[in-house]
């Protein structure tokens, strides 16, 4: 590994979407979601959106519902 080439760009889509609406958003009736919870410091981060983007990233892409693919 060595410096890097540049700055990092953050890139993050135009919504707020959990694997779970996603899942259920699927035209497959074999897709079911399955309730996995995460325990102790990573589930109480995940919970208060840790891994939501920052004010300071660009919000780009389609939504979710208009992938285009089933």
């Amino acid at each position: 590994l060595g410096a890097r080439p540049g700055p990092v760009v953050e890139v993050a889509g135009p919504e707020v979407t959990t694997l779970w609406e996603m899942t259920r958003a699927l035209e497959d009736p074999g897709a079911r979601p399955v309730p996995l919870p995460i325990p102790g410091r990573l589930g109480r981060a995940f919970a208060r959106g840790a891994l939501l983007p920052g004010s300071d990233v660009e919000v780009v892409g389609p939504r979710f519902a208009d992938r285009g693919w089933r």
